[in-house]
């Protein structure tokens, strides 16, 4: 699982309060499941590995594997006690980035996999994640608002069409690529 690294700057902070919220959908069968996938830390079994070949002009990598483990015939698990930190972007500019490009993955998917396949994995329970979202934003309003904000106008954009000039070679987010240790 990956988990933000001693978030700091209010975007920073505003990421992992969103990591928290989706944890319930994460977690879902027993984290069995593509919203559990995190391209930071993957493992394959090498005769999976050689069948899966990525598009070169696909996003989310990771999700692209998900769909390609269980379209050969695999069972995908989920190494809970497996952590990975990561730097979260400190600038909104690089949250909205991010945020298009993962909500741009469930959509794109289709290109490659059966619809039915993707409409069905990237399926949850909307009232499970309303809830996990309101249970952070009484928690910590400032940070649940404005990360909410920040994600509604990527949401926003998508719809109307800022999601369709993405490509697998994106604008890499710099300040979550700093040296961990200076």
């Amino acid at each position: 699982s990956g988990r933000p690294l001693n978030p700091k700057t209010m975007i920073e902070k505003s990421v992992a309060l969103t990591r928290e919220a989706y944890m319930p959908i994460v977690n879902l069968n027993n984290g069995k499941n593509r919203h559990s996938i995190n391209g930071r830390l993957m493992a394959f079994k090498k005769d999976l590995a050689k069948k899966i070949e990525i598009p070169p002009a696909t996003i989310g990598n990771d999700v692209y594997c998900y769909f390609a483990c269980l379209s050969n015939g695999y069972e995908y698990n989920r190494v809970g006690s497996a952590i990975v930190y990561y730097k979260a972007p400190k600038t909104i500019s690089e949250q909205i980035r991010q945020n298009l490009r993962f909500l741009a993955v469930s959509d794109r998917m289709s290109d490659y996999f059966p619809k039915a396949l993707t409409d069905k994995e990237n399926y949850f329970p909307k009232k499970i994640l309303l809830f996990s979202m309101l249970k952070q934003l009484i928690r910590h309003p400032i940070l649940g608002t404005f990360i909410f904000a920040v994600n509604s106008y990527s949401r926003f954009l998508v719809l109307k069409g800022g999601s369709v000039d993405l490509t697998s070679q994106w604008h890499i987010s710099k300040t979550s690529k700093e040296a961990l240790i200076k």
